[in-house]
């Protein structure tokens, strides 16, 4: 048996990949893309809306906390569930895709919708990280997209004093971007960057903001990308409205994994804080560990998607000049997509080189969306020690000092990967060999994990 040695969910979460069925993987599937050695005819790509895709939304979830990677002291992410959203699944047999009439219905066979609700029973029943060519395994939080999260907080606003401070450091940074997330899954980083963007008002002459996520599954999107979304958006939301859809459990933060003593300790000591007798003191803490107006972020809870809530999470992104875009399917079909759009400052993309023969396509959606014009012209990060996993890097990049709205920008393609996928075939070398093959394709490593399975961060680019 197979299984990757990923920590991010409960126990009871973790679930393996018989020898079989990562044996397929290699031969003939990929993560968020039909496996391909060539560029063989594009596969279909399709959008959504977020208005349609809002209507798929269950009437509530249930959520959980995950710590900021990059310390305990910083506001907590919020999560729905993965077993919520595979109760949702068994329940009733979600099947976005017969439920939303895409835009793009016309172009997608009709076979599709009929097998859909045979793959979400699929979803529930196989006890794998992935069905090959069905499903990719975008419901479970994985290591790098915390990783991504990580190196952009640690970069971009590695000298922020505070939870706010962070924030304003983050938007002022992304603001007035177009951001692609690629195999997004359950969305983290995206859903970072919107809540930052959030938390700070736009300006009325400044450009709007795009972020736009892509999942080889529609029902992944439904299930946890824009449910994660929708919680990146609360501390935003009137206080009324909140009060309304929310209900905190008396459980506290979990840890990323078993090695993070910093999340462990982190109740105690939150809650030590938060007795304070200063009482502007302990709003600032409060403000810190995620409680806005009597919202306490730093607990698991549960969210109703009331009407007052989802025209309010609306309204918010109308306000703070914020696009959110969805794209499903097949890699090499959203390829030919892109090269009709407008280019992306910043891609961001996270465990999904896992297999060798999906790359091809992925990296034919990395060179399309963010299109150089110059090698780089910053140096690699040294590998973080066995203990510096969730250290801030001392040291910016380049890349994190200019805004990404800047008028004339150097696209940012960031990649989350664990050096080797024991048992799959992918891994960060064979990757990187294949960046550096064509069009004075680069590489440079942001930062390196090497406490138990290798991970790293890496920067990729080609000239024009």
């Amino acid at each position: 048996m197979f299984k990757f040695d990923f920590d991010i969910e409960d126990a009871d979460d973790e679930v393996v990949i018989p020898q079989t069925a990562a044996q397929a993987s290699a031969a003939g599937s990929c993560s968020n893309a039909a496996a391909q050695t060539s560029r063989a005819p594009p596969q279909p790509s399709h959008s959504i809306s977020l208005a349609d895709l809002i209507k798929t939304l269950p009437a509530s979830f249930s959520y959980t906390p995950l710590a900021h990677p990059c310390g305990a002291e910083r506001a907590p992410l919020l999560r729905r569930d993965l077993f919520d959203a595979r109760f949702q699944l068994a329940q009733d047999g979600h099947d976005a895709e017969d439920e939303v009439e895409s835009p793009d219905a016309e172009s997608t066979p009709k076979a599709a919708a009929s097998e859909e609700p045979k793959e979400g029973a699929e979803y529930v029943d196989a006890d794998t990280d992935l069905v090959p060519g069905t499903y990719e395994g975008g419901l479970k939080s994985w290591e790098g997209g915390l990783d991504l999260v990580e190196v952009l907080a640690a970069n971009v606003a590695g000298e922020a004093q505070g939870d706010q401070d962070e924030d304003k450091q983050i938007a002022n940074w992304v603001r007035g971007a177009r951001v692609l997330e690629v195999g997004c899954g359950t969305g983290l980083p995206s859903a970072y960057l919107l809540r930052a963007l959030l938390s700070t008002p736009a300006t009325a002459d400044q450009k709007r903001t795009t972020l736009h996520l892509q999942d080889y599954n529609l029902p992944v999107l439904s299930l946890v990308t824009l449910p994660n979304l929708v919680l990146a958006a609360l501390r935003a939301l009137p206080a009324d409205v909140l009060a309304q859809a929310t209900t905190t459990d008396v459980e506290v933060i979990q840890e990323i994994n078993d090695d993070d003593e910093d999340a462990d300790e982190y109740a105690d000591e939150a809650e030590d804080k938060f007795g304070d007798d200063d009482e502007e003191k302990g709003a600032r803490e409060r403000r810190t560990r995620g409680e806005v107006d009597g919202f306490d972020g730093r607990r698991a809870g549960t969210l109703d998607l009331t009407p007052e809530l989802l025209a309010a999470f609306t309204k918010v992104l109308e306000e703070r000049g914020v696009d959110l875009q969805f794209t499903y399917g097949d890699w090499s079909g959203m390829a030919t997509t892109l090269a009709d759009e407008v280019p992306y400052s910043l891609v961001l993309t996270a465990e999904t080189i896992y297999a060798e023969e999906s790359q091809r396509a992925l990296l034919d959606v990395l060179q399309t969306s963010a299109r150089y014009t110059a090698p780089l012209k910053e140096t690699a990060r040294a590998p973080a020690s066995l203990e510096a996993s969730l250290d801030s890097l001392s040291v910016r990049d380049d890349w994190a000092r200019q805004p990404l709205s800047a008028e004339t920008p150097e696209p940012v393609v960031l990649v989350a990967a664990k050096v080797l996928y024991f048992g799959v075939g992918g891994g960060l070398d064979s990757f990187l060999a294949q960046v550096a093959a064509e069009k004075q394709g680069w590489s440079v490593r942001v930062r390196d994990w090497v406490k138990g399975v290798g991970r790293a961060v890496v920067r990729v680019g080609w000239q024009a």
